[in-house]
């Protein structure tokens, strides 16, 4: 985690994770990241990874959705309709 935590804005950051039943059905879960600084990528990559082990467990049947089915999602969402995968939305890109 970020060793600095000093407040540096008046905010609250959260994160919306988008998951699923594997089946069709989307849900999205916010998710805290803290008060008064923005994550570091590290920070964000490790709380989701916390969510998924700890949180999203106790959600029975659903689990973080894959490339392919954020950018289902997301067309779902904003057009009522899916269209075909870009190659790039095949996978999610290394966060190193």
């Amino acid at each position: 985690m970020n060793e600095d935590r000093s407040v540096k804005f008046p905010i609250e950051a959260e994160m919306k994770v988008v998951i699923t039943d594997g089946e069709g059905a989307f849900g999205v879960a916010t998710i805290g990241l803290g008060f008064g600084s923005f994550p570091t990528e590290q920070e964000v990559q490790e709380r989701i990874q916390r969510f998924e082990r700890e949180e999203l467990a106790q959600l029975q049947g659903y689990r973080l959705a894959t490339a392919p089915e954020l950018w289902d999602y997301a067309c779902l969402e904003r057009t009522g309709q899916k269209f075909a995968t870009p190659a790039a939305y095949r996978d999610f890109a290394p966060l190193d």
